[in-house]
């Protein structure tokens, strides 16, 4: 190869001032630019630097300084490199000896695998990034994307180059030319090929149709080859990697110094890959780990939810932005959400589709939703599904809660007990409360809703009425703000300093009534949603399966449910002694006629 049209003396002063430590920005451009031109130019510079350390240690590079040295101290000696065919010859400011070869060449081996991983670094640090690797794959669809500075950059028209990308925040969905669709999600490091991702850390999920079968994801632990399929896999930041299959086939090799027999994985089956071992152990698949889609499919369950006419409806499909809110069937953002610092993602599985994950005390995600008026007449409904990761003191679920006088409502946990309840606020102070008694099952999805009208609020989990008090009806106060997932200020623009109840774990498939939903149509919605132990496996496409005729898993057991009616302690007006119901009146659960079992509804 020809050497580029260079003047070999720039080279040479470029080599000199690194070694001096006065290379500047520009220069150092420059240098990396030459570097990057020929691989003659880097063959010289590994040869330059071996003999600069040959000689530096040789020739006492490691006295103190100031001794016989000119009296220039700090410096090092200055190297003069000049090729002439096949013979070098150097000399140093102050000194001119010669170096035996044989001490250059040992310098020379062991510098190569330094120089190599200098070089290779750098390259990664994005010197022209932007212009490396040809074309590999696209974003088609981002979520609240950020990339590091220290890795590649997504291009124009979403163009994804072949090299190494770092995910902060959000999520891409990244297709291939042959049709493999991955979605990536932060935080995440990655390297992108032909057909291939490199994942040194993080969380993928893979559909892989015919044309692109042999796909494949490398991890510092195993290498998976795709078979046609749909999977998941995760590496932590000890190496272990995790493989889940969902459909499909993937083969599993564990990159270890002794032969390891590969895994083969079919549907619903998964591996760990042990990162110091690379020993496989086989785990149970877990799908509620893995977002594997953005789009939010069409279901039973929200064409019932529209269909009963919400003033809003959140599904908690991932917005561009990753920050906004939007009402199903509209383009416009009506709320926001603010995570806490370092979040990665909070769009994680949800009950149906995708759901908005918050992390608890001490993260302080939250999200807020105007109130608006027409919302609450004197009646209003709310139901939502709801993943507990665990039940933080006032957990949050909709909370509107300012001043006395605005008739404000307090959906979510009881203080550390856990358990769920609707508490509501009147202008002249009475305060009501309905408590289910038992604390909410954490690690599955529930069904909670509540309803109140003028004559009683009632509290309902899966589909079964579990409390009930009387009430006199709602008004819609002043506050202008709903919290998701935590207790707002008195102003309504942020989380309360005191306690804000923040929600640990997932928010799902919110809808605000602005009438009273009767209990037919509670249990109708949870019967609609399906059977929660698999939902993504049941079809292919992502459609619901439809409502089923037998109650989904995780339903409350109502043998002996314990369920309450009270007004909290503290000062309370003249009526409130005669809002809860009688002790030991005798109600039946809705919609199960077919059972004797009679629940008694008592008093705290």
């Amino acid at each position: 190869m020809t050497l580029p049209d260079v003047d070999p003396r720039e080279f040479e002063r470029l080599l000199a001032a690194l070694c001096d430590a006065e290379l500047g920005p520009t220069e150092m451009a420059r240098l990396n630019q030459l570097l990057r031109s020929a691989p003659e130019w880097r063959d010289r510079y590994i040869l330059y630097m071996s003999l600069h350390a040959t000689l530096h240690n040789t020739m006492g590079g490691g006295r103190a300084a100031g001794v016989n040295d000119g009296g220039k101290t700090g410096r090092l000696p200055r190297i003069r490199l000049k090729v002439k065919g096949e013979r070098c010859r150097w000399t140093a400011n102050g000194r001119r000896h010669r170096v035996g070869l044989a001490a250059a060449a040992m310098v020379l081996t062991g510098a190569m695998g330094a120089i190599a991983g200098w070089w290779w670094l750098t390259d990664r640090a994005g010197l022209d990034a932007s212009t490396h690797g040809p074309i590999v794959a696209r974003s088609s669809r981002s979520v609240g994307v950020r990339l590091g500075a220290d890795g590649l950059s997504v291009g124009p028209e979403g163009s994804m180059r072949a090299g190494e990308y770092r995910l902060i925040e959000g999520i891409v969905q990244v297709t291939f030319r042959r049709g493999a669709e991955v979605l990536m999600m932060a935080p995440a490091e990655f390297n992108l090929s032909e057909n291939r991702v490199l994942l040194r850390r993080g969380k993928l999920t893979a559909r892989v149709p015919a044309p692109a079968k042999g796909f494949t994801v490398e991890t510092p632990s195993a290498t998976l080859i795709d078979l046609g399929t749909e999977f998941a896999a995760e590496v932590d930041q000890m190496a272990n990697a995790e493989v889940h299959v969902f459909r499909g086939e993937v083969i599993v090799q564990p990159r270890s110094q002794t032969d390891v027999r590969p895994v083969r994985l079919t549907a619903s089956s998964a591996t760990r890959v042990d990162g110091a071992s690379a020993t496989p152990s086989g785990i149970d698949v877990d799908a509620t780990r893995f977002l594997r889609r953005l789009e939010e499919p069409a279901t039973d369950y929200s064409r019932l939810a529209a269909a009963m006419k919400p003033r809003i409806y959140l599904d908690m499909e991932p917005t561009f932005d990753g920050h906004s809110l939007f009402e199903v069937g509209s383009s416009r953002a009506i709320g926001r959400f603010t995570p806490g610092p370092g979040h990665g993602t909070s769009w994680f599985p949800g009950r149906i589709g995708s759901s908005l994950r918050l992390r608890g005390p001490g993260h302080g995600d939250y999200a807020l939703i105007p109130f608006r008026p027409e919302m609450v007449g004197e009646s209003m409904s709310v139901v939502a599904w709801v993943l507990a990761e665990s039940r933080p003191r006032w957990a949050s679920i909709l909370k509107r809660w300012g001043r006395p006088e605005d008739n404000s409502f307090h959906f979510g946990l009881y203080l550390d007990d856990g358990d769920l309840e609707i508490h509501t606020a009147q202008a002249d102070g009475r305060e009501f409360i309905a408590r289910e008694g038992r604390p909410l099952p954490t690690g599955c999805w529930q069904q909670v809703a509540f309803v109140v009208d003028r004559k009683v609020l009632r509290l309902y989990r899966n589909g079964l009425e579990v409390a009930r008090a009387e009430h006199p009806g709602l008004r819609p106060g002043s506050l202008e703000s709903i919290g998701v997932g935590a207790k707002l200020n008195v102003a309504g623009d942020g989380p309360d300093p005191i306690e804000p109840g923040y929600w640990d774990g997932r928010l799902d498939e919110i809808a605000i009534y602005p009438q009273a939903l009767d209990a037919d149509q509670i249990r109708r919605l949870y019967l609609a949603a399906g059977d929660e132990r698999a939902p993504e496996f049941i079809s292919d496409e992502g459609a619901s399966p439809g409502a089923r005729s037998t109650p989904p898993s995780g339903h409350p057991s109502h043998e002996s449910p314990h369920i309450t009616s009270m007004s909290p302690p503290g000062p309370v007006g003249p009526a409130a002694a005669a809002t809860p119901a009688p002790p030991k009146s005798r109600i039946l659960p809705p919609l199960s006629s077919n059972r004797s079992d009679e629940v008694s509804h008592e008093g705290p």
